[in-house]
Parts: structure tokens; sequence; C-alpha cells
């Protein structure tokens, strides 16, 4: 849970946040096992 909020910021496209910046898959798909940016 978030203790502090700086702002919201809403986009047209997705793009990348914190985790995914530091190398996690964009979607993440825990059937498909994608868990790092390097996975299918």
């Amino acid at each position: 849970s978030a203790k502090w909020l700086n702002g919201l910021q809403f986009t047209e496209r997705d793009e990348p946040g914190f985790w995914e910046l530091r190398g996690y898959h964009m979607y993440g798909d825990p059937w498909r096992e994608q868990r790092y940016s390097s996975d299918p």
C-alpha cells in the first residue's frame, strides 16, 4: 500500500514504471512465467 502519493499521470499508451525500468517484465503474466524483461 502506498503511504505517500506525489501525483498521478494519465497516458495514452503503456509506459514503463518503477519496476519495469529496473528490468522487470511490462506485463508479467504468471502463466507464461514472465518475470524479467528478457523473458518471452
